[in-house]
């Protein structure tokens, strides 16, 4: 149950963005936090499934301009390439000085960290639990080569097309 509710829902999630040199004062954002099924396209070339978020709210609004650079595009981690989702970390304040360890939460990849922060405590236990069964049955499918991880973890082309399908199809 917890796998589905996190593979169909959007959460609200506060990002913290890693502090670098070159870029010092990044500010946390509030996110749409989601899981994205993979693709399947017609040559069996598959897009693997994706952990994504963008920020909920856009720049320079007020001159009514939409943001269709490629800066607005939501950030994502594939979700066979991520190593550990772990909780009650000790935290960099130098490269996250905003976050709260108690609803904090990250996620290690192979040469990054992305730090997020639920609402509360609960929830974050919650979101790390589903994350971790997401990816482990994940992995777990794709070793041992289960059919079922297309039907589960990714969709075809036709599945991606918004409407439903008109009577004479069905």
């Amino acid at each position: 149950r917890l796998q589905k509710e996190i593979k169909s829902e959007t959460m609200h999630l506060l990002w913290h963005p890693t502090q670098t040199s070159w870029d010092p004062n990044r500010p946390p954002a509030c996110v749409n936090f989601w899981v994205e099924r993979g693709m399947c396209l017609n040559n069996n070339i598959c897009v693997q499934p994706k952990l994504m978020w963008s920020v909920t709210h856009e720049r320079n609004l007020h001159a009514r301009e939409l943001n269709m650079s490629a800066e607005g595009a939501p950030d994502f981690i594939e979700l066979l390439g991520i190593n550990g989702v772990l909780k009650g970390q000790p935290i960099d304040r130098r490269a996250h000085p905003f976050a709260c360890k108690q609803k904090c939460f990250l996620i290690e990849t192979r040469n990054q960290v992305f730090l997020f922060e639920a609402q509360t405590v609960a929830e974050r236990d919650q979101i790390v639990i589903g994350l971790r069964l997401l990816v482990a049955r994940l992995v777990s499918m794709v070793m041992v080569k289960d059919q079922r991880v297309v039907k589960e973890y990714f969709g075809s082309a036709a599945d991606e097309v918004p409407g439903e399908a008109p009577e004479w199809a069905t």
